[in-house]
């Protein structure tokens, strides 16, 4: 955040915000309460991530990565049955918050709200046989509360999954504990199946993604998708993007590190 400051010569709020793959949506939740505790008039809030080369060596000799383990096909196919782990990739996402009464008086155009927000943590390991949802959940709580919207209300679901066997199996069980009959009817893609992970960026990443489907009504596609994962049974819009009134989206993050946030963006 300092080297960009110093190129734009801003003076204001300077954070670095480090939660691991939930550092981009923290940043944009941490921006936002700046702006309503009424401390600014707008911030520059998001997420970048270089790829290098030990950052990638760290991930592969993990086995974290699609193809690192034992000769698998390396593809990123979130909650498709053959996933088999990640593909990193490498991306910026940065947003102009700002508070909607300075927006109007500079007649800009304003492609979104963010509508509320939840952050929770979970102190405990996740495994494969070990999935606790109770954070998760009440995250999404949270941020439904703030927003003041029900679960019929939310048009897409922007999630998390990366095509990590387990962590996409958490996310749709916490989604199915939340929505309940809901969640077999709202959509949920995940645009980390064409970006790849990209980590401290891709909070803010599926924030603009979830920005464009509300301005185009288009709900972008989960590809390579293929076998079906009953314990992923939700619609994943495979493969191809769908044309829909888009006016409430929840932006969900989960992290290894155990921070847990999500966004709600409106029209």
């Amino acid at each position: 955040a300092s080297r960009i400051s110093i190129f734009c010569n801003a003076t204001g709020l300077n954070s670095t915000i480090s939660t691991g793959t939930a550092s981009g949506l923290d940043a944009i939740i941490y921006a936002s309460d700046f702006l309503r505790l009424g401390r600014g008039k707008a911030v520059l809030a998001g997420g970048v991530h270089g790829l290098t080369p030990d950052i990638f060596w760290g991930a592969y000799r993990s086995g974290i990565l699609s193809g690192s383990r034992n000769g698998d096909t390396e593809i990123c196919a979130p909650f498709d049955k053959r996933r088999n782990g990640f593909v990193i990739g490498e991306a910026a996402a940065l947003l102009v918050i700002e508070r909607l009464e300075d927006a109007l008086e500079r007649n800009a155009t304003i492609y979104a709200e963010i509508k509320g927000y939840g952050c929770t943590f979970n102190p405990d390991k996740i495994s494969h046989d070990n999935i606790d949802t109770t954070q998760g959940v009440r995250c999404i709580s949270m941020a439904m509360k703030d927003a003041g919207i029900n679960s019929e209300e939310v048009s897409y679901i922007s999630a998390c999954a990366n095509s990590s066997v387990t962590g996409d199996k958490m996310e749709a069980k916490i989604i199915k504990d939340y929505f309940g009959e809901y969640a077999d009817k709202v959509p949920v893609s995940a645009i980390k199946s064409m970006t790849g992970e990209c980590l401290d960026a891709s909070g803010s990443l599926q924030c603009v993604a979830g920005i464009l489907a509300i301005d185009n009504s288009i709900i972008p596609p989960t590809i390579n998708y293929q076998e079906k994962d009953e314990e992923c049974n939700l619609d994943c819009v495979p493969n191809n993007s769908r044309k829909s009134e888009v006016n409430n989206v929840l932006i969900n993050s989960f992290s290894d590190t155990g921070n847990i946030s999500s966004v709600i963006i409106s029209k």
